[in-house]
């Protein structure tokens, strides 16, 4: 189970936490009230320890390890998008290890084992909502994302204080460039607004999911939009459209509403978000997944912060035999 990874790499963090290490353990506690598939209780951890050493002034060097444990809750909801963003089986793993450097003041570059949704495909609004979706859509297939980073080399390109172009070509899941997945954004950010296009581009033949044979390779794109509405309120949107002919999930709808410094308190926050994905199963008579989320992030104190989390999940699966689901979820947050 390589106990010893996760053993080390916390304790190369503990000791180094007061400079350049970080601890965090989450822990999701799930109850499905109604609908879905059971209503047995759930409950998974994951722990994160990571060393983060500058190397010099242009380089830094960082090391993350992740175990993961328990059930994971879509069993208990029979939902494809995964309400929470922690659901996976067991694993402990070298999550990231990467060298990154700042070559001059318009060009980064970020090479090794890299989480792509650390830089690419995200909306900077939707860090807090834990559904899996509100991340980045679900029709980017083959995203070399949680929880399964692989080798990169990335690099991004600041033309001016609002343009920014980045690309990058990440490795197969065996950590190989034979079919590599590739993907490129530009990102447009001003104080008032944040508009992200992105593709990607898997190479390879893959198979068809209607018919039989194999396609050669699989592409896709992505928007996203950011507004901040007031100086505490901030929306976002995001869309999605994935190769149909290899892919369940063809088209992704998501938006979100965030409201921040929630009774005077700095860092609570309440989100709400909508998340609805187009499935192109052909045996399915329904085709679309649609899920809500509502939480209310709480910070105790410096190192930890209780979320209470509702989802409503409509047509959980795309299945029309599944009952909708209404979901309870108290995720405790610990960080050092």
């Amino acid at each position: 189970m390589k106990w010893w990874l996760l053993c080390c790499l916390i304790g190369m963090s503990a000791s180094v936490i007061a400079r350049d290490g970080a601890l965090n353990v989450i822990t999701d506690a799930t109850k499905v009230v109604s609908g879905g598939i059971s209503r047995d209780g759930v409950l998974r951890t994951l722990v994160i320890a990571e060393w983060l050493q500058p190397v010099s002034e242009q380089w830094e060097f960082l090391l993350q390890g992740q175990l993961q444990r328990g059930k994971d809750g879509s069993e208990a909801t029979g939902d494809i998008q995964a309400f929470s963003n922690i659901d996976e089986g067991d694993f402990t793993r070298l999550y990231e290890a990467w060298l990154q450097g700042q070559l001059t003041d318009q060009l980064r570059i970020k090479i090794g084992k890299v989480d792509a949704n650390t830089e690419f495909a995200y909306a900077e609004l939707g860090g807090e909502f834990i559904h899996a979706s509100m991340g980045f859509s679900p029709t980017i297939a083959f995203f070399p994302t949680y929880p399964l980073p692989t080798l990169s080399i990335n690099g991004f390109y600041q033309f001016s204080d609002s343009w920014q172009l980045s690309a990058a070509v990440y490795s197969d899941d065996n950590q190989k460039f034979a079919h590599p997945f590739w993907i490129s954004e530009v990102v447009f950010q001003t104080q008032w607004q944040r508009w992200v296009l992105g593709y990607w581009h898997q190479q390879g033949a893959q198979q068809l999911l209607h018919q039989q044979g194999q396609k050669n390779g699989a592409n896709g794109l992505y928007v996203i939009a950011e507004y901040p509405l007031a100086e505490q309120l901030g929306v976002f949107a995001q869309l999605g459209k994935g190769p149909s002919q290899v892919s369940e999930f063809q088209r992704y709808y998501g938006a979100g509403l965030v409201f921040q410094q929630v009774f005077d308190r700095p860092d609570d926050l309440i989100g709400l978000g909508i998340s609805r994905v187009k499935v192109g199963l052909p045996e399915q008579p329904v085709d679309y997944e649609t899920a809500v989320e509502l939480h209310y992030r709480y910070q105790l104190n410096s190192y930890l912060a209780l979320k209470p989390v509702f989802h409503y999940i409509h047509q959980p699966g795309a299945d029309a035999q599944i009952a909708d689901a209404y979901v309870l979820t108290l995720r405790i947050d610990v960080s050092l």
